[in-house]
């Protein structure tokens, strides 16, 4: 899964950028992302659905402590998109195309 959702979007980025395609190169960065955090949703809803958890009090903290540097990786990734396609918007004239 993680080879099919990262690695086209990521050589479609390389590939635009060297030829100076920035616009596309920057839609290829913004799915690469969207799908780096669709792929870590997955994975924790499947622990979740699973119900894996931590065993020891030790294992709970750092588990803890993990939610909290995912939460906001993932807000950060979040607002980078938002901002990535505000300004998509805006460069392509409002409607998008």
């Amino acid at each position: 899964m993680v080879g099919v959702a990262l690695l086209p979007p990521t050589v479609t980025a390389g590939l635009l950028l060297g030829s100076g395609n920035l616009a596309g190169a920057a839609g290829a960065v913004a799915l690469v992302l969207t799908n780096v955090a669709c792929v870590n949703l997955a994975g924790v809803l499947t622990f979740m659905a699973q119900r894996v958890r931590p065993r020891t009090r030790w294992e709970v903290e750092m588990a803890r402590k993990a939610i909290r540097v995912v939460l906001i990786l993932w807000a950060a990734t979040l607002l980078l998109l938002a901002v990535a396609i505000a300004l998509s918007f805006n460069i392509r004239g409002g409607d998008g195309s």
